[in-house]
């Protein structure tokens, strides 16, 4: 079963995990990259108000998804 790890990091523990994961799990790995600077102090405040607003940001996939039969999601919480 070909297998994928997908995930969006902002710190890097999201990174660390999912390169354990798919490590142990012998799977490749996709990174989701946000176009926009999510960097700084009101990083949550400003995340927390284009939630609300239901505004939609621009990312990048670093590979395509369409060929795999498990996929795992990793995401920062």
């Amino acid at each position: 079963m070909k297998s994928l790890v997908v995930y969006y990091s902002r710190t890097g523990n999201t990174k660390f995990a999912a390169e354990r994961i798919a490590k142990d799990l012998n799977a490749d790995l996709c990174e989701i990259l946000d176009k926009k600077n999510r960097n700084g102090k009101l990083v949550f405040l400003t995340g927390g108000y284009a939630a609300l607003r239901e505004k939609l940001t621009a990312i990048e996939v670093t590979q395509s998804i369409d060929d795999y039969e498990f996929i795992i999601i990793g995401s920062p919480i």
